[in-house]
């Protein structure tokens, strides 16, 4: 039985790897909801959430939900470009919203920058949509509602993506040949 689902288009982080968004589906029945009248104990109220990202091993069909740093399933729009994701993310308070730039297998966030406060409750528009890239220099653009656009360039550095080839390489023997 499939329990598994993705929502939105993957990213080919290498030739390898990709990026995919989980999509979850939560059981939204609260305990004072009346049960069905077909003689089930309880109804059930099922709704599908945007869940975090998955990176996933095409050679292995290993699978590793990614953590990004103030990542907020239902505001955050990752773009992603090479290995980075640039997203608007979200404090722990939910008050404020943040210009984020993660880099896989990079503990810390490359970029963090407030940019203006959250009103959870205004429904209207995304607090930010998707943000632009450009290659050279690296440039990342967020484009946060009702304010001006930040433009942020990137110094690259070199994440390990960890990729097990499951060849079993030796070590290069020094000198010469016997």
């Amino acid at each position: 039985m499939l329990k598994e689902w993705t929502t939105g288009d993957a990213h080919d982080v290498t030739d390898r790897s990709f990026v995919v968004r989980r999509a979850i589906r939560v059981n939204d029945t609260l305990p004072s909801d009346p049960p069905e009248q077909r003689g089930v104990a309880a109804s059930s109220r099922w709704v599908w959430q945007r869940g975090p990202w998955l990176l996933v091993d095409r050679a292995t069909g290993h699978v590793t939900a990614l953590h990004l740093p103030d990542y907020d399933p239902g505001v955050s729009q990752v773009s992603w470009f090479r290995d980075y994701a640039a997203y608007c993310g979200l404090t722990a308070s939910g008050k404020s919203l943040y210009a984020v730039v993660a880099q896989l297998s990079v503990r810390k966030p490359v970029l963090a920058k407030k940019i203006a406060g959250f009103d959870g409750g205004n429904k209207t528009a995304p607090a930010c949509p998707l943000p632009g890239w450009e290659r050279d220099p690296l440039r990342v653009t967020f484009h946060p509602t009702g304010k001006s656009e930040e433009a942020y360039t990137i110094v690259p550095g070199s994440a390990v993506l960890v990729e097990d080839t499951g060849d079993d390489e030796t070590a290069p023997e020094n000198g010469a040949g016997k």
